[in-house]
């Protein structure tokens, strides 16, 4: 129970700013960068499938200072519910941290879409984070993943080389911004090829081209799509990494590669066609997540080729009901 001073409310677009800092604040605790600005968190929370006041809850103690803050996210096809809650260090976190699952299981309870047998993951908490993991383990939840950052230094490598070369029969193109009917089948590459992943994230076909057209940071001038027999087989979106300020970095968001692509070496080469066109628009680091011991294998390919792992942070999942 939360001290009789303290205040919960929902979470609206108003709140990004406040929102963007106390999401960043539980991130700096552990040593990671940035998580958001709040360009890109107003863009997250108009997604079509985010409702902020239905999905969203901030707590704010006795001095108005805001201390916690809870989305729940599900998309179909209704089997996930997904807890993000960020609670930077505070005298009462415990707390804070109690209030912030118990609410987000409230919320994930209170979607009618989310089937019976749907789970609650949450999502993104620190390895190191011990008092979460406590608060989650009181309420049921296992660790079911490790998701790992890697990176690598591409300052000494060449700007007009290094790129694998493509399987035979594929192209790459631009990534359309414009055309919703390439965006909608772009979203299906992006949905099959995530289909065998354990517990990622998918995105609706509207979520997908809204975080295409409308997310700040996404660079569709250096994205890509591979083709064969004219038609899209995978793609490599990449980001203007915003998580530290001091260092110029790319973020690839999506390697995707559907099932019966796979095997030819396309996405090593998507990743190293990433790589330099980053290092052309003069970025000197890349960085990326992926799950440890992923199905696909994305974790050695992305150690063959020269990234280096580095903070862990784990997904803890229980059933809904």
């Amino acid at each position: 129970m939360i001290p009789a001073d303290w205040a919960a409310g929902p979470m609206s677009g108003a709140d990004a700013g406040d929102v963007t800092a106390v999401v960043n604040a539980a991130q700096h605790q552990w040593g990671r960068g940035d998580q958001f600005t709040r360009e890109e968190l107003v863009s997250l929370l108009d997604s079509p499938s985010v409702r902020p006041e239905r999905d969203g809850r901030l707590l704010r103690d006795g001095d108005g200072h805001l201390v916690a803050g809870v989305l729940v996210v599900t998309t179909g096809p209704w089997t996930t519910a997904h807890l993000h809650a960020s609670v930077p260090d505070h005298p009462r976190r415990r707390v804070a941290l109690q209030w912030a699952v118990d609410t987000g299981l409230a919320i994930a309870a209170n979607r009618d879409e989310l089937l019976a047998a749907a789970v609650v993951d949450a999502d993104g908490v620190a390895e190191e984070d011990r008092l979460m993991g406590e608060v989650l383990a009181e309420r049921g939840f296992a660790q079911v993943r490790r998701i790992c950052e890697m990176t690598i230094d591409l300052a000494d490598g060449p700007v007009d080389g290094g790129a694998a070369p493509l399987p035979e029969g594929v192209h790459l193109e631009a990534l359309p911004t414009d055309d919703a009917a390439q965006l909608a089948e772009l979203a299906e590459v992006n949905a099959r090829a995530f289909a065998d992943h354990d517990g990622d994230f998918g995105m609706t076909t509207e979520d997908f081209v809204h975080f295409v057209r409308d997310t700040p940071s996404v660079r569709s001038d250096l994205s890509a799509v591979a083709v064969q027999d004219d038609r899209p087989v995978a793609l490599a979106l990449v980001m203007a990494d915003t998580s530290d300020p001091e260092r110029r970095t790319g973020y690839v968001g999506i390697v995707a590669v559907v099932r019966e692509a796979r095997g030819r070496g396309l996405a090593r080469a998507l990743l190293q066609e990433s790589f330099r066109r980053f290092r052309t628009e003069g970025w000197t680091r890349a960085r990326l997540h992926v799950q440890v011991g992923n199905r696909t294998g994305a974790d050695r390919l992305y150690r063959s080729v020269g990234m280096e792992p580095g903070a862990v942070d784990v997904s803890w999942s229980r059933p809904l009901g």
